[in-house]
């Protein structure tokens, strides 16, 4: 079904372990869709969009290949999200998305909110922007508290530093890969995973996050 609107079939979700008031929490979400034949063939010939909003900084997998990165919304009434194009990432079958939501030390300048919350969707979109919805954020995502950074508070040296982290890389299990998942559920070990928590939003309006590439001059 064709729609205009972003992320009407979404929804804001949050990860329940989160207290909602620390500096230096990094949480994992993690949620696969399924592509056939038609709808990979739709996406290789049209755009195939993930679009991401989120109120902190986030790092997005697909496939277990990083896809983007992007900052947090800016206000709670007027939401900016970020388009990443994932044709190139997505196979037929069972595709993965992985995302890591944080926010970092006191020296972030940042318009702060009380949890760390994200929507996305994954849609087609041809030259008219019409889209075709696929897949999107919801409570069937699996979530956690991250294994590998530090998320107690990590203070600030000086003013100008932009932040500080903690990670620790033996305890990654690797969870952006795109078997990773699936094997959980066939061991019937899901590593501290929960499902995610419908977060309220209200009412709020999305605007494309505007960017500009970097162009040299001629005398550069």
């Amino acid at each position: 079904m064709a729609y205009c609107m972003p992320f009407n079939k979404s929804k804001w979700v949050y990860c329940e372990q989160s207290n909602g008031t620390e500096f230096n929490e990094y949480f994992e979400f993690i949620n696969t869709f399924e592509i056939d034949e038609i709808m990979l063939n739709e996406c290789i010939n049209k755009k195939c969009c993930f679009n991401i909003s989120s109120s902190g900084e986030y790092v997005v997998f697909v496939n277990g290949v990083r896809v983007g990165m992007g900052t947090n919304t800016s206000y709670t009434k007027e939401y900016r999200y970020d388009c990443f194009d994932i044709k190139k990432h997505i196979k037929m079958g069972t595709n993965t998305v992985a995302v890591l939501v944080y926010r970092r030390a006191e020296c972030v300048i940042s318009y702060m909110q009380s949890r760390n919350i994200l929507i996305y969707e994954i849609c087609t979109e041809d030259n008219l922007n019409v889209k075709k919805y696929i897949s999107g954020s919801s409570m069937r995502m699996l979530c956690r508290k991250s294994c590998a950074y530090k998320d107690e508070s990590i203070t600030r040296k000086n003013m100008i530093s932009r932040s500080y982290f903690c990670y620790d890389m033996t305890k990654d299990d690797l969870w952006t890969d795109s078997k990773y998942i699936i094997a959980c559920y066939k061991a019937n070990d899901m590593c501290g995973w929960e499902y995610a928590a419908e977060a309220a939003s209200g009412a709020c309006k999305f605007l494309p996050r505007e960017t500009k590439s970097f162009v040299l001059g001629k005398n550069c």
